[in-house]
């Protein structure tokens, strides 16, 4: 039961190690554990909702309205403002994030990089 949920991110902070954002109906949890599955910790994730990334160092990376918030491992946060709605988000590159707006379908590159931010539309398909 603690293992319950729906997993929406996952990284590998060490070879032998997991963490796993999970949605619940209160909410979304970082668990930690084992690859043998072992739960070693589960922390509610307040204010945050998906899309979400997990970064292997603790980092959470989600949306609030049109900014993307990086939340660190200790809790602080910084905010890159996008000015757009984020529909979804992949990783792209290292420091490099796709995100695709849900109602027109434009995507973006985001550069998370602290000092280098930057966000650049990427071209359409040729169709």
């Amino acid at each position: 039961e603690l293992l319950s949920g729906v997993p929406l991110a996952v990284a590998a902070p060490q070879f032998d190690r997991a963490s796993v954002i999970v949605q619940r109906d209160d909410g979304l949890w970082l668990l930690e554990m084992s690859t043998r599955a072992a739960l070693e910790a589960q922390s509610a994730l307040p204010g945050v909702q998906p899309p979400v990334l997990l970064q292997d160092d603790g980092t959470v990376l989600y949306t609030d309205r049109t900014a993307l918030v990086i939340r660190a491992r200790t809790g602080s946060e910084r905010k890159i403002e996008l000015g757009l709605t984020v529909g979804e988000m992949r990783w792209m590159g290292n420091g490099c994030l796709h995100v695709l707006e849900p109602n027109n379908g434009r995507q973006y590159a985001v550069r998370i990089t602290a000092g280098l931010e930057r966000i650049s539309q990427l071209p359409e398909a040729w169709q």
